[in-house]
């Protein structure tokens, strides 16, 4: 497994990071927001791929955090209208 998630990093990232936005988006529906303390853990597994990842270039690191700094962007305003309505 670790094997296929250094390999191609940046499809695993991607991958892990919509997988949490469609489960954050889910949770903010049923009014759950104990998801917000994973984000940190998202963030953590990202950095791992990076470290860890083969052939890392800085293409590769600025798509990763693009990646999940756009998956919070959609998932607080997701948030945010929810709540005001």
């Amino acid at each position: 497994m670790k094997n296929v998630l250094y390999k191609n990093l940046v499809i695993s990232a991607i991958f892990i990071n919509i997988l949490s936005l469609i489960i954050y988006i889910s949770l903010v529906k049923d009014r759950i927001f104990i998801f917000v303390l994973f984000l940190s853990l998202i963030g953590v597994i990202n950095r791992q791929i990076i470290l860890n990842g083969l052939c890392v270039n800085r293409e590769k690191k600025i798509f990763i955090y693009s990646s999940f700094f756009l998956m919070l962007t959609i998932g607080f305003t997701y948030n945010v209208y929810v709540n005001s309505i």
